[in-house]
């Protein structure tokens, strides 16, 4: 169950910050995407490693 929120949490992240990239930084469609999916591979990394930590 944490792991689906943490991987719903980076796709939001992941979702927002694609479209404030393309929106602030005036990119188009395929380097704000890739930003996004940076940023949501960035916090679902974090999220996990979280996880990792609370369970010791």
């Amino acid at each position: 169950m944490r792991i689906t929120l943490v991987a719903l949490l980076a796709v939001i992240a992941g979702l927002v910050v694609g479209i404030y990239a393309s929106l602030v930084g005036q990119l188009t469609l395929y380097p704000a995407s890739a930003v996004g999916g940076g940023a949501s591979i960035a916090v679902f990394m974090i999220g996990m490693a979280v996880l990792a930590f609370l369970q010791e």
